[in-house]
């Protein structure tokens, strides 16, 4: 019995626990994924199961993850795939980030100023320097633009720093694919 990566399956086993046996099973959707978009998959399966409790059942996780390696084998652009997961799982884990939202105010995100961000506790107005993250941008990720390049690159920023707390000091296996094949998670 073979069963392949990204394929969605209808299983039936027997078995308590997490030893269980698979009886029989039929492929649902079959896709495939090749160079990156098979490394973006391999990403969002470590960041699926290095954050989640074994056993949690999550609806709305795994129909997110769904749509994104269904996005991901049509060959959809990356980042906003990634991006848009990533948030979608910090939201399920307890950790949502509201993008538009200044957290020690309770205002909105003005698009004109700069904010900082606080692990574990969202943004925050702040003066312009060079690691300062423009409202526009806070915005755009609040409503998942991912059309401007500085919006992607502090989706990026953000949401790696947002999911540290869950991972933990372990590095992802899957990075270290895509800088091996020249391109960055």
């Amino acid at each position: 019995m073979s069963l392949e990566p990204f394929v969605l399956y209808e299983l039936a086993w027997h078995g308590k626990g997490q030893m269980v046996t698979v009886t029989s099973y039929d492929a649902e959707i079959e896709r495939s994924l090749r160079n990156r978009y098979l490394y973006a998959g391999l990403y969002l399966n470590e960041l699926t199961v290095r954050t989640l409790p074994v056993g949690v059942s999550t609806p709305s996780l795994f129909h997110a993850y769904d749509d994104a390696i269904s996005m991901l084998a049509r060959g959809e652009k990356l980042e906003p795939v990634l991006r848009t997961f990533e948030r979608i799982l910090l939201r399920e884990s307890g950790y949502e980030l509201l993008f538009n939202y200044d957290q020690s105010t309770g205002d909105e995100i003005v698009p004109d100023r700069y904010y900082r961000f606080i692990p574990n506790v969202g943004f925050e107005l702040t003066k312009k320097t060079s690691d300062a993250l423009s409202g526009s941008a806070l915005l755009a990720i609040a409503e998942d633009d991912y059309a401007d390049i500085e919006t992607r690159r502090i989706a990026k920023r953000v949401l790696r720093n947002a999911l540290k707390p869950l991972l933990g000091d372990r590095p992802l296996t899957s990075r270290q694919f895509f800088r091996g094949a020249n391109h960055g998670v």
